[in-house]
């Protein structure tokens, strides 16, 4: 009895993290991709008024929503586990609060333009970069 308990916490623990946790790996990566990823480690870029820093382009507001992780800002940006860590954590904050039921789309523009960004016409451009992405890739 308790093997056929622990199986069954088990799955559901995994059903629950899929369903509470719509932004996937694929997306992520597609968003990396379209920054510029790999390329982009240790790298900063002026972009906007500001630098954008490493392979998600981080810039310093975006740094403080997600609670760091870092020593720095710069230095978690360009750093690939701190600015994936900073990516999810600022997603989870501010996700749910851009769309009811966010997807990829809302993610990605959440990304490009901030906690409102999936309500700006300005960020349907880097949407389409990334969804053609997610096409080759077999979806997000």
């Amino acid at each position: 009895m308790k093997v056929v308990f622990c199986a069954f916490a088990l799955l559901w623990t995994s059903v629950y993290d899929v369903l509470a946790d719509p932004f996937t790996d694929s997306c992520m990566k597609c968003i990396c991709q379209t920054e510029g990823c790999e390329d982009e480690i240790g790298k900063c870029n002026f972009d906007v008024d500001s630098d954008s820093c490493g392979p998600y382009q981080i810039k310093q507001g975006y740094y403080n929503d997600c609670s760091g992780g870092g020593n720095d800002w710069q230095g978690c940006a360009k750093d690939m586990a701190c600015s994936e860590t900073c990516v999810k954590s600022y997603m989870a904050l501010y996700g749910a609060g851009c769309a009811d039921n966010p997807t990829c789309e809302t993610y990605a523009r959440i990304h490009n333009g901030g906690p409102n960004g999936c309500n700006m016409d300005g960020t349907l451009d880097y949407w389409a970069r990334v969804k053609d992405c997610c096409q080759q890739s077999g979806g997000c």
